[in-house]
């Protein structure tokens, strides 16, 4: 999953980060990075308090998803990432239920 575009701070900063090889600059790396950068800050480094913000809600939409996910939930839900869209679950089934045949009707 990309970083969400309207989370501008994040954003900025992931870009400013080095990426080890064969690793995606995604929503994962961003807020992973931006944990470690709040639990082992560095002198030199200014950052504005945004992007912990955004790193807190892009963790809150995940742990949502998990738990969406633990419960078995198939349906759609309000997206807080995406400006509170309404979509389906990331993992549901898109296509129809084919109807059940039955054999040797009497």
């Amino acid at each position: 999953m990309e970083t969400p575009a309207s989370f501008e701070a994040l954003g900025t900063f992931v870009h400013g980060l080095r990426c080890p090889k064969g690793e995606k600059r995604d929503a994962v790396f961003a807020m992973t990075r931006a944990r470690n950068n709040a639990i082992h800050p560095r002198k030199e480094t200014e950052v504005a308090g945004s992007l912990y913000f955004q790193a807190w809600m892009l963790a809150r939409g995940f742990v949502e998803l998990m738990v969406l996910s633990a419960i078995g939930y198939q349906g759609s839900f309000a997206n807080r990432l995406r400006e509170g869209r309404v979509e389906l679950v990331p993992w549901a089934q898109t296509k129809k239920l084919q109807p059940a045949i039955t054999h040797g009707a009497e």
